[in-house]
């Protein structure tokens, strides 16, 4: 089963998200910031990162760069998620290493599609022996 790592702030869409990848048969992983989502990718190893862009504690930017930055989680692909859409935001998601930006709202179909291409092109085998679930509260706080 591919694992995804979901790293949104907002609890409803994070958990909204998380219901339909579970639907689809994919395991989640829920982050509720940055740094929550770099401790889970090294932790967890996911076969791809869904990341919020606009988040307290550490933006999706910046913490996509630390992702990137780090060789043992480096190649895990990271696709954006933002409620912004001009040419300098898409321009900003590529410079921080994001492989696509899906604007919010997020059509479902076209979430599916992403998560399927991508994983087909960029992803590894999830790691074999990680515990099966982690919830934002239970991964700690920096």
């Amino acid at each position: 089963m591919k694992r995804i790592l979901i790293v949104e702030d907002n609890t409803n869409n994070r958990q909204l998200i998380a219901l339909v990848l579970e639907f689809h048969g994919y395991e989640t992983i829920q982050a509720m910031n940055g740094q929550q989502a770099i401790l889970a990718a090294k932790s967890r190893h996911p076969d791809l990162i869904l990341m919020d862009i606009s988040m307290p504690v550490l933006n999706g930017l910046d913490a996509t760069r630390k992702i990137k930055q780090d060789s043992t989680v480096a190649h895990i692909p990271v696709v954006a998620m933002s409620v912004y859409d001009t040419e300098q935001d898409r321009q900003a998601v590529q410079d921080a290493g994001c492989l696509e930006l899906l604007v919010k709202p997020i059509d479902i179909s076209k979430l599916k599609s992403c998560i399927e291409t991508t994983i087909a092109q960029y992803g590894k085998p999830a790691a074999l022996n990680a515990p099966q679930s982690i919830q934002p509260q239970q991964l700690p706080n920096r």
